[in-house]
C-alpha cells in the first residue's frame, strides 16, 4: 500500500505541479485552479479531496503540462510533495493532535512544506492569515500575497453581492493593475480561495479572458456549500450541505449563509467530529453554535476515536444554551421528523459536517425534494 502523498509526490515529477494547501479552502481553490486551466485549453492533470461539481469526480487525466493537487497536513503527508507552485490559503488551529498539540509545530511543518519548493518556484501566501505572516520570515522564496489588506500584492477591493454574485476588483499594488471579477461562490472566505486560485493564473501568464471564463464555469465543489432546493407540506426551503467542521469554517458558512439569504431564517443541524476536536475547541464551538437561530446536533463522530470522558453532545448543547443559544439533541431519523414538524420556523436548512451527515442530507433530498 502506498500512502497517497508519496503517490501524488512521484505522479507529480513530469509535470509543472501546483499545490494547495492550507487548513480552510484547499479543496474549493484547487478546483478553482482546474477550472481556469481547463478553461484555458491547458488540460491539467488534478487530484482533488472533493467531487468536482462540473465534472462529477474528484480527479482527472489532462493531456497538459499541468498537475494540480491538494495537499493534507493533518498528518505531516504533505512534505511528500515537492510542487514548483505552492499557495498556503490560511493555517488554523486544526490537526493539533498530530503536532503534539502545540501551534508552533504545526506552522513549521508549512514552512517545511514551502521549502520543498525549487528555488526558482514560487509561493501563493495570504497574508491576511496572522500565522502565515508569523512563518513568512522564514520562507526563502518568491512570494506572491493576496488577500483584502493593502500589505498584500494582490489586494481584494470593491467587493459587492448583486443577486447571489459576488463582483471585486483585484488591484496589483506593485504594478497599479487593475482587474475585474465575479463569482458565484458565497462569502468573504470564497473571495479569498477565488482570487489565490487568480494569482496562481496570472503567474502562469494564462490570460483574463480565460481566467474569467474558468470563473464562470466552475460550479462549486461537493458537500462545500452545496444549495439545492426542497418543498415540506408544499413550502420551498433551501437546503444547504457543508463539509465545515471546523468552528472557523462553521462561521464562514453561518456568514455566507446569512449574507445570501439575509431575511431567513437558519437551522443548522451539526454533526461534531472527532471527540479530541471537540475537546480542544470546545469554547470556540460554543461561541459559534451558539449564533444560529435554530441548531440540531447530532451525535460526535468519533472517525475511529475512543470518547473522552466529559466530551459529548450533550454537555455541548447545554453549554451552547447557556450562552443564549438554542440547541436540541437529535438522532438522524428524529432530526428527520423534527424538521416535518417545525417546517414553519425555518427558510434555510444547513447540514453541516465532516461524518455521516452527508447520508442525512441524501436522505433529506430523497424525502423532500421538489417535483417540476
Amino acid at each position: 500500500i502506498i500512502p497517497r502523498a508519496e503517490m501524488l509526490g512521484t505522479l507529480m515529477k513530469p509535470y509543472r505541479s501546483i499545490a494547495v494547501a492550507g487548513s480552510h479552502g484547499k479543496t474549493t481553490t484547487t478546483s478553482i485552479i482546474a477550472s481556469i486551466f481547463n478553461g484555458a485549453g491547458l488540460s491539467p492533470t488534478y487530484v482533488i479531496g472533493g467531487q468536482v461539481l462540473s465534472v462529477g469526480r474528484s480527479s482527472n487525466l489532462g493531456d497538459g503540462s499541468y498537475m494540480i493537487v491538494e495537499a493534507d497536513e493533518s498528518d505531516g503527508s504533505f512534505l511528500h510533495l515537492q510542487p514548483e507552485v505552492a499557495v498556503i490559503t490560511n493555517i488554523d488551529n486544526d490537526h493539533l493532535d498530530f503536532y503534539e498539540s502545540s501551534q508552533e509545530k504545526l506552522n513549521q511543518s508549512f514552512v517545511n512544506f514551502a521549502e520543498n519548493l525549487p528555488f526558482y518556484g514560487h509561493l501563493i501566501l495570504n497574508l491576511d492569515d496572522s500565522n502565515i505572516n508569523k512563518i513568512k520570515k522564514n520562507i526563502h522564496r518568491k512570494i506572491i500575497s493576496f488577500g483584502f489588506s493593502s500589505k498584500n500584492q494582490f489586494q481584494i477591493i470593491n467587493t459587492a453581492l448583486h443577486e447571489g454574485v459576488q463582483s471585486f476588483q483585484l488591484l496589483n499594488t506593485h504594478s497599479k493593475k487593475l482587474y475585474k471579477f465575479s463569482t458565484s461562490l458565497s462569502g468573504r472566505h470564497n473571495l479569498l480561495n477565488v482570487c489565490a486560485a487568480i494569482c496562481v493564473a496570472l503567474e502562469e501568464k494564462i490570460s483574463i479572458i480565460n481566467i474569467k471564463k474558468g470563473l464562470k464555469n466552475f460550479k462549486g465543489v461537493g458537500r462545500r456549500f452545496e444549495i439545492a432546493e426542497i418543498s415540506i407540506s408544499g413550502q420551498s426551503k433551501i437546503l444547504i450541505d457543508d463539509y465545515g467542521h471546523h468552528p472557523t469554517e462553521i462561521l464562514a458558512t453561518l456568514k455566507a449563509s446569512k449574507e445570501k439569504f439575509s431575511t431567513k431564517r437558519i437551522c443548522m443541524i451539526f454533526e461534531p467530529h472527532r471527540f479530541s476536536r471537540t475537546k480542544q475547541l470546545f469554547e470556540d464551538f460554543v461561541k459559534v453554535l451558539a449564533q444560529i437561530d435554530q441548531l440540531l446536533l447530532l451525535d460526535i463522530y468519533p472517525a475511529s476515536e475512543s470518547p473522552i470522558r466529559g466530551i459529548s453532545s450533550k454537555n455541548l448543547m447545554a453549554k451552547i444554551n447557556q450562552n443564549n443559544g438554542n440547541a436540541i439533541l437529535v438522532s438522524n431519523s428524529s432530526a428527520q421528523q423534527w424538521i416535518e414538524e417545525n417546517y414553519n420556523d425555518y427558510d434555510v436548512l444547513l447540514t453541516q459536517g465532516a461524518g455521516t451527515i452527508s447520508q442525512l442530507n441524501h436522505s433529506i433530498k430523497e424525502k423532500w425534494t421538489s417535483k417540476k
